[in-house]
C-alpha cells in the first residue's frame, strides 16, 4: 500500500511539472547520464517514464530488484530489466 502512494504522488508532481530530473537521479545514484541517454529519455511518454524512474530509484538500493534476467550468449554477463 506505501508503494502505491508513492507512485501516486509521483504521477501527481509529474503532472504538476515537480519532478526529479535525470540528471539528478543519475546523480544521486554516483554516476552521470550520457547526452545520448538523455536524448532518448525525452522520447520517453510521461507515463512510462514514471515507471522507468521509479525502476531506476529501486535499482540504487537493490540493482537485482524486480524482473531482473541474465542475457543469454553475452560474454559480458549483462542483465537486462523489464518495467
Amino acid at each position: 500500500p506505501n508503494e502505491l502512494a508513492e507512485i501516486e504522488q509521483g504521477r501527481k508532481e509529474i503532472r504538476k511539472g515537480e519532478y526529479i530530473t535525470l540528471d539528478q537521479l543519475f546523480h544521486d545514484m554516483g554516476g552521470h547520464p550520457r547526452k545520448a541517454d538523455k536524448k532518448r529519455f525525452r522520447k520517453i511518454p510521461n507515463n512510462e517514464l514514471i515507471d522507468i524512474t521509479e525502476a531506476l530509484k529501486e535499482m540504487k538500493d537493490n540493482p537485482f530488484s524486480g524482473d531482473v534476467r541474465r542475457l543469454k550468449n553475452d560474454p559480458r554477463g549483462v542483465f537486462r530489466r523489464r518495467v
